[in-house]
């Protein structure tokens, strides 16, 4: 039988490069001279160490900028180690195997539809900015603003009481860790984004725009439903029901806003794609490794809890190469490459986030409860996965929680509720089962974020860390996959499929529409409005801002003072009536507030001291905002 040499080259070039091993020796050998410029010219590690010392030793968190230095140093160490162990083994992860007649043949690809691909495109961004994805940011999204993507403003030594705006460099932007809401591959698109919307519109540095903030996050929705559509290719006739990612509310709200849960979703969707195709070619195909290897390396270092999900398909992706070769040459060199490509995807996601990863230790964020995955939170879950809603609102009748509506106020009642959670998860459960049974690679690569997330709330349970829905996100296209493939439980004719699916997909968008007008029609979370009420005030009046939003709300409204003491809320209301100013005060966060600032938010709310002016709601009920002003 034919041998392949490798990973092969039809290119003529000199009998020397023309070895397969000679071109990995030389490829490594570029990597390595990478890691030595970034040792010589790169941050000096025994000065970042001897900051570092000190800092602790004074009982201080240790600069940001000294343990990125570290990081990035021990990274590219710890990389040429690895380099120069690929560079010794290169003759077993290279070594040839036998010739495959023939590939494994792929689904029906949706890409011959080509019309398909950039109207999914077109219609979600579209669909992306039609929602709250042009009204204000919220406080996650403004954190990462502010301290990575755009900068802050802040006092300006040089003219009393004044400000200036501090702008924030690509440095900070990658390797600041202070919080893990700093999603690193997401605030570098979002910082690129913001930096092209500048310079086409003219805008001035302290300036910044909703849309081009989650710009990325809208590109990125459209592209996951485009992937959905080709997973869902191997289903014939029933393409179109891959459309239905672009109206599941959890991902027209997670799809928009500036985080990486809107990256998650393509990655893992071009993980399975890309696994898919190292099993289909056997492994000797150097551009699918190179995709996998790529894809898996940036989808952890967007979300470092997708290792789990990597790590499952890692091990799937093994048993299906072994299973394929018959003789055991071809075996133990196809598991090599499979490991060595991982190995290269470590070695990237090591250099990009190895300076992030050290200053985990140092965050300290107090008085911050986990989320631990109870009953009731695993049933939200399960509601969110399915139909984008809670299962019942929490302060349901309060003023504040008038919006985002629940599975049981839609069906109006918890029986039916429970009726159509259970048909949807059957449904999605038999789709998946039918995609395993008739296409096994894709159906068994499907199976994979599904295992993966019941191994991460299996974690937070055992060990009562943190968990939100949201951290299960890729579990969401394996859901609306599921029921794109239910049809064929059903039917055995392709046009009876697509009547069904058509069914399906009417009643879902009937039953989550309530939701998407929600999410179409208010803020995620109103600083936007409050700071435009703010500006419209004509006498300048003092303002403050009381508790959570004192961090968030200057970046629309630099004019401001913000606290979370109410020693210093009445200082600052006594200066401002000497100097016969009226004053405003903002409070946002009822609900978490009255727990964590009681005294705060009696004094706002007592009528003898205060009035509220104007209240603004937001997605949640504890996004709701009041200004108050003090009275004579």
């Amino acid at each position: 039988m034919a041998q392949d040499p490798g990973y092969g080259s039809r290119m003529p070039c000199s009998p020397w490069i023309s070895q397969p091993r000679h071109r990995a020796l030389l490829a490594l050998a570029l990597l390595a001279i990478v890691e030595v410029l970034i040792l010589v010219n790169g941050p000096d590690l025994g000065a970042a160490a001897k900051n570092i010392e000190a800092a602790l030793a004074a009982n201080e968190r240790p600069k940001w900028e000294d343990l990125a230095d570290k990081g990035i140093v021990l990274a590219a160490w710890v990389n040429l180690g690895l380099l120069a162990l690929l560079a010794a083994s290169v003759k077993l992860w290279l070594k040839p195997m036998s010739a495959v007649e023939k590939e494994i043949p792929a689904p029906k690809s949706v890409w011959q539809r080509w019309w398909l691909v950039p109207v999914a495109l077109i219609f979600t961004v579209w669909y992306g900015t039609m929602s709250f994805g042009s009204k204000s940011l919220w406080w996650d999204e403004i954190w990462s603003l502010r301290q990575c993507t755009h900068g802050t403003w802040k006092e300006d030594a040089k003219a009393p009481d004044g400000i200036k705006f501090s702008p924030t460099d690509w440095k900070r932007c990658a390797f600041y860790y202070g919080k893990p809401t700093n999603h690193t591959s997401q605030s570098l698109l979002q910082k690129a984004s913001l930096e092209l919307w500048r310079k086409v519109t003219g805008a001035p540095r302290e300036a910044f725009s909703e849309i081009a903030a989650r710009a990325p996050a809208f590109l990125a929705s459209g592209v996951a439903v485009a992937l959905l559509l080709r997973v869902v290719g191997i289903a014939r006739g029933l393409v179109l029901l891959g459309a239905l990612l672009a109206l599941h509310p959890w991902h027209l709200r997670y799809g928009v806003e500036a985080r990486a849960y809107a990256l998650v979703v393509p990655l893992c969707l071009s993980g399975i794609l890309a696994s898919r195709r190292v099993i289909a070619t056997r492994g000797r195909s150097l551009r699918a490794w190179t995709w996998l290897s790529l894809n898996q390396a940036l989808w952890i270092y967007t979300f470092i809890p997708a290792v789990l999900d990597v790590g499952l398909m890692f091990l799937l992706t093994l048993v299906w190469l072994w299973k394929q070769e018959t003789n055991r040459a071809d075996r133990i060199a196809v598991i090599t490459r499979h490991v060595v490509a991982h190995v290269f995807a470590a070695m990237l996601w090591m250099q990009a986030f190895l300076p992030n990863l050290v200053q985990i230790p140092h965050i300290n964020e107090p008085g911050n409860a986990p989320q631990k995955a109870d009953a009731g939170l695993l049933r939200t879950t399960a509601t969110q996965l399915l139909f984008g809603m809670e299962w019942h609102r929490p302060h349901e009748g309060a003023i504040e929680a008038e919006h985002l509506t629940s599975v049981v106020e839609v069906a109006r009642s918890s029986a039916v509720g429970a009726a159509v959670v259970l048909i949807a998860a059957v449904a999605a459960i038999l789709g998946l089962y039918a995609g395993w049974k008739r296409t096994p690679i894709i159906g068994s690569l499907l199976l994979v974020p599904v295992g993966a997330a019941l191994v991460h709330i299996t974690l937070s349970r055992l060990l009562g860390s943190y968990f939100y829905p949201r951290f299960i996100i890729s579990m969401l296209p394996m859901v609306v996959a599921g029921w794109a493939l239910f049809p064929q439980m059903l039917a055995d004719y392709t046009q009876t499929q697509k009547k069904i699916g058509i069914a399906f997909m009417v009643a879902f968008a009937f039953f989550t529409a309530p939701q998407r007008g929600v999410l179409k029609a208010v803020s995620y979370s109103p600083y936007k409005e409050v700071a435009a009420y703010l500006d419209s005030q004509a006498d300048q009046p003092a303002v403050a801002i009381f508790g959570l939003g004192r961090e968030a709300l200057p970046s629309y409204f630099p004019r401001a003072f913000g606290t979370s003491e109410v020693s210093e809320l009445e200082t600052f209301l006594a200066k401002a009536k000497a100097a016969s100013k009226r004053s405003l005060v903002v409070l946002g966060y009822p609900f978490f507030h009255q727990d964590v600032l009681p005294d705060g938010v009696k004094l706002l709310k007592d009528p003898k001291r205060f009035r509220e002016l104007q209240a603004w709601p937001g997605l949640e009920a504890d996004f709701y905002f009041r200004v108050f002003e003090a009275l004579p």
